[in-house]
């Protein structure tokens, strides 16, 4: 389809801005510097695979879908050292515990995903039908290429009852409590594609 492209690493920076008008709001009575900052580490803790990583514009991008390497601690601190200690000494103490929260649950989608397996890290779209498209087209990738298993982690600040509805099966559910009283579920789904007949 003429609309999806291929993401580089030119787009994080859009994918980034988008995921910060959509949760900034979350992190209420913090800066605009700090909340940029988070928003920007959930995409970051994982290494974009570019391979299988799409963007659908209309004209202008309307949804990204990201794709993860396999999970790489060391590389996921990297982005977070280097910008986490310009913050004050209690921005930090929040940072951490996200920190913990993005890392403790990519962690734990990575016991289930076996080698060949499709680990989607982030899915964003501004306009309705673009992220089903990105998706689509990811799970017809994966039928020519002989059948795939789809896994992702998601929670409740996100529409998760979505990939249910696009046939995804949940295999893991937790809550997470923040030192601020704030509990969030947390789910782990899979998709099994087959291969193309």
């Amino acid at each position: 389809m003429k609309n999806i492209f291929v993401v580089e690493q030119k787009d994080i920076d859009v994918v980034a801005q988008m995921a910060y008008e959509f949760w900034g709001d979350h992190l209420e009575g913090e800066t605009e510097e700090f909340k940029r900052f988070i928003t920007e580490y959930s995409i970051r803790v994982d290494q974009v695979d570019y391979q299988y990583s799409y963007g659908y514009k209309d004209p202008e991008p309307a949804a990204y879908l990201l794709v993860a390497k396999p999970y790489d601690e060391n590389q996921a601190d990297i982005w977070y050292n280097e910008h986490v200690k310009y913050f004050s000494e209690r921005e930090q103490k929040i940072a951490r515990e996200y920190q913990e929260y993005f890392t403790e649950y990519a962690k734990a989608l990575t016991k289930h995903v076996q080698p060949g397996d499709i680990k989607i890290s982030f899915l964003i779209s501004t306009q309705k039908g673009s992220g089903s498209i990105l998706l689509n087209h990811l799970e017809e990738i994966c039928r020519r290429e002989g059948g795939k298993t789809l896994y992702l982690w998601t929670d409740t600040t996100c529409n998760h009852t979505y990939y249910h509805i696009k046939g995804f099966e949940k295999v893991e559910q937790h809550v997470h409590d923040f030192s601020d009283g704030e509990v969030l579920g947390t789910m782990i789904y899979r998709k099994v594609i087959s291969a193309e007949k």
